[in-house]
């Protein structure tokens, strides 16, 4: 198994008192609304001519209050958030995606954070009948800790498949650990990875 393709997207967290092969985003009729996203919080990623890539993701924004409590939860504010992978090789062997959190940083500080997806949904773009994609992270993923998110097995995952991100029925949220937290923005890396093989 190698790494064939990683890419960052970014989190932004708010605490108040052209002509080429590559995959469009391509709207499912699984979703219940068409897929919109603000230009800033969708990502084409380069190299997307690839037979296996990632296509689309979606920069996130979290935004929640202060707590006097030990653990700040902030919730997804995007209303509609995703990956988009796309597999059009003829080998059928799989692939997985992974996932792994950078630190949230202030001005003036590191934030101690967990992320978890919560209900996430995996969906076809394209109409694909293929095995769908397992999510196979269902926990709280630690900061700089790689995660096998959805796995791929042999025939699945061919053609285009979306990972859906909720932020109203358990969205997908940030905690943070820390017991003082000034007010501000904070900003973290996202770092998305795809493997040509299930691991």
């Amino acid at each position: 198994m190698r790494l064939l393709a990683f890419s960052q997207s970014y989190a932004k967290v708010t605490l108040t008192p052209n002509t080429n092969n590559s995959v469009n985003i391509i709207q499912s009729d699984d979703l219940r609304q068409p897929f919109q996203s603000k230009l800033n919080e969708l990502k084409r990623v380069d190299g997307t001519e690839s037979t296996l890539s990632i296509n689309y993701i979606s920069n996130l924004k979290f935004s929640g209050k202060t707590s006097t409590d030990r653990v700040t939860e902030l919730k997804l504010d995007n209303k509609t958030a995703m990956v988009q992978i796309s597999d059009f090789r003829d080998t059928g062997t799989g692939w997985s995606l992974q996932l792994t959190p950078r630190s949230l940083t202030g001005r003036h500080k590191q934030l101690t954070t967990s992320l978890s997806l919560g209900s996430v949904q995996v969906i076809t773009m394209n109409g694909s009948v293929s095995d769908t994609p397992k999510l196979v992270s269902h926990g709280e993923i630690r900061t700089n800790q790689v995660s096998n998110i959805l796995v791929a097995n042999k025939n699945a995952g061919i053609g285009t498949w979306g990972l859906i991100l909720s932020h109203d029925v358990n969205p997908t949220h940030v905690k943070v650990y820390d017991s003082q937290i000034e007010s501000g923005n904070y900003r973290g890396e996202l770092v998305w990875s795809l493997t040509d093989a299930p691991s």
